[in-house]
């Protein structure tokens, strides 16, 4: 069964007890708020039983959302929440992992992120294998949470820009 590549999972559960992920959309105001990052699972990212560690998917999750949170703050950022973490199918040694970041909501000191990652096989099935939201605190010098610098003109506590065109790149 293959997946729709959305930004987050878009399916319906398969039975009674199959999760089902939310789904955010990504902001449109935001043209920086959104990266992918892929990963190959190695023996030494596996269990006994041969699948991911589930820790280990967890890091890759919060290193790339650390990374996109960054890049919109442009300031320290800390991961304060990891919920919402659903995983539903196991990934195997020699998988890729395309984890996919999109900013989903910015508060005044905080950024809230939505990270979904993909399964893709040796012969180029891709499905969803987790997914989960993320909370980071933009930190000043002395570590104490200070107002997210927006870099986009009107991007004000997770309203959209009344006028996308009206962006211009930081150079």
């Amino acid at each position: 069964m293959k997946e729709d590549t959305d930004y987050a999972v878009l399916r319906k559960p398969m039975g009674p007890r199959d999760p089902v992920v939310p789904y955010y959309p990504p902001p449109t105001w935001c043209p920086m708020s959104a990266d992918t990052i892929t990963h190959r699972v190695l023996p030494s990212d596996v269990n006994h039983l041969g699948t991911l560690f589930g820790g280990r998917l967890m890091e890759w999750l919060d290193g790339a959302a650390e990374i996109v949170a960054t890049r919109y703050a442009r300031r320290v950022v800390v991961t304060v929440a990891m919920e919402q973490v659903v995983f539903t199918l196991p990934v195997r040694v020699g998988d890729l992992v395309r984890i996919e970041v999109a900013i989903d909501r910015i508060g005044r000191t905080s950024i809230g992120v939505q990270v979904t990652a993909w399964r893709e096989s040796i012969v180029g099935e891709t499905v969803v294998a987790c997914a989960a939201r993320l909370t980071f605190v933009a930190l000043d010098e002395t570590g104490r949470p200070v107002s997210v610098q927006h870099a986009f003109p009107g991007a004000d506590a997770g309203k959209p820009i009344p006028n996308e065109t009206a962006w211009t790149s930081p150079t």
